[in-house]
């Protein structure tokens, strides 16, 4: 499976085409990932089964919540578990709204894409703790970003810095295509066949010869991937030594050696790679995750393929009405038991807009599962229009046909930024959550102001 954005989606692929004007191809037939399918299963009829799960904007944090909740639609083919996830996002990274949210809040942009990236992989390969959390695939990342959206080198080699500090402390895949042709780049920026177009206009989508240098570096990448494993197999046992201590093979020796390391750790994440994580602390803290992990003593092969994973009760985000090809409202329907004054707008981003100052929307749910914590994308803009801006969200649990929690959040639209931008409200039920069999009722009343923007909800268990 390959999540990514409009490069990733084959979007300009055909416009620059080298050829000139005498092949038209479909932008996503045209687009690497489905080239690297038709290449592999050429060689080898049936064996790989590939998906593409992209939509124009999508950047890695929005990627990590289509994982973590979900969102991938249950009526298409894409698999909820693949065996091998591609994040292709590299490009979206680097977006220009990417470099504001990073000065808005003091960091550097590559600070700010370190932590996006680190944030997907943690939730891609976080061990198993039951069997309703999914299988972590092998997890590669894919590198095509060669500008324009910095003109300075050295940010633009940003995504290349962060990609492989990662792969490395987290053992991961990284593929570079932006390495593969940086020479022919650099040495002539006019040049079409490998990198975006129409520079120095801003361009940061390429043509079909960049797609099919992507299809060879990727391709070429899985192949040596798998004939480097397959060929240790095929070594046979005279030449593999137990590999079980740190690597290396057990000492003839029996005698013990003053320093020798502790047995690798291989089944708990490394602590996350943030700014105060020090050569004072990273030991202890990798050895208490291990043991948190250990005591929960989970073993994998009690669990059904057939497990579902469902970690929302209910959810959609504005980046993702494309891919459930459904209006918000239609989504709502089976719930709502109230819409006085709601509607969809698709200005600039999706979302639910009150068409008044006191608009009201209730939402009842018959829980199948519990539902612990209720997530709340919404814009929050400036000016005039947004002054005051406010909902509030009341979450009433019950259970055996009393009331048995309630909760309430405030949340603002409007704010002093001279932007507008999406921002995550949280509201946590903890020790009050709903459990299976209760009654959630969801009430989302204007507070404040004349307008708001809700761009997704998302009501989970965790």
């Amino acid at each position: 499976l390959v999540m990514g954005g409009s490069v990733t989606m084959g979007v300009m692929c055909s416009n620059f085409n080298p050829v000139g004007k005498t092949t038209t191809v479909h932008l996503k037939h045209c687009a690497w990932p489905k080239r690297v399918y038709s290449f592999i299963d050429h060689f080898f009829p049936g064996v790989v089964e590939g998906h593409i799960l992209t939509v124009g904007g999508m950047n890695t944090k929005i990627g990590t919540e289509i994982w973590k909740y979900n969102m991938i639609p249950e009526n298409s083919n894409i698999p909820q578990q693949p065996d091998i996830l591609i994040n292709a996002y590299s490009t979206n990274d680097v977006h220009v709204n990417t470099m504001k949210d990073a000065m808005q809040r003091n960091l550097t942009l590559e600070d700010m894409v370190h932590d996006m990236q680190e944030e997907f992989i943690r939730t891609v390969i976080k061990p198993r703790s039951s069997c309703e959390e999914k299988e972590p695939p092998l997890l590669l990342f894919v590198d095509d970003y060669l500008g324009n959206e910095q003109r300075e080198i050295r940010k633009t080699m940003s995504v290349n810095s962060i990609g492989n500090r990662l792969s490395t402390y987290y053992g991961l895949g990284f593929i570079s295509y932006a390495d593969a042709v940086r020479d022919f780049v650099y040495g002539d920026t006019d040049e079409w066949w490998f990198s975006p177009h129409l520079w120095p206009k801003r361009q940061i989508h390429p043509g079909m010869g960049a797609h099919i240098s992507l299809m060879y570096v990727v391709a070429y990448n899985l192949l040596n991937m798998a004939t480097t494993y397959c060929d240790r197999l095929e070594a046979g046992p005279e030449h593999i030594y137990d590999s079980s201590v740190n690597g290396m093979p057990e000492l003839k020796s029996n005698k013990t050696l003053d320093g020798e390391p502790k047995p690798r750790i291989t089944n708990a994440l490394p602590p996350a790679m943030t700014t105060e994580l020090s050569l004072d602390d990273i030991s202890m803290k990798w050895r208490e995750a291990e043991n948190a992990l250990t005591a929960l003593a989970f073993n994998a092969s009690q669990c059904s393929n057939d497990t579902a994973f469902t970690p929302c009760t209910f959810s959609w985000a504005w980046n993702t009405l494309t891919l459930l090809g459904k209006q918000i409202l239609n989504i709502m329907e089976s719930y709502l038991d109230l819409n006085d004054g709601w509607e969809q707008s698709d200005e600039q981003k999706t979302g639910l807009v009150p068409t008044k100052s006191d608009a009201k929307l209730k939402m009842r749910f018959n829980l199948t599962e519990p539902v612990e914590k209720l997530n709340f994308i919404v814009m929050q803009s400036y000016g005039e229009k947004w002054a005051n801006s406010k909902i509030v969200v009341k979450a009433s649990v019950f259970r055996n046909g009393e009331q048995a929690a309630e909760q309430s959040m405030e949340m603002e639209g409007f704010h002093a930024k001279q932007t507008s931008e999406s921002f995550n409200y949280k509201m946590d039920l903890g020790e009050n959550k709903a459990l299976e069999g209760d009654e959630l009722v969801v009430d989302v009343n204007m507070a404040g102001g004349t307008t708001f923007k809700i761009m997704g909800m998302m009501f989970c268990r965790f």
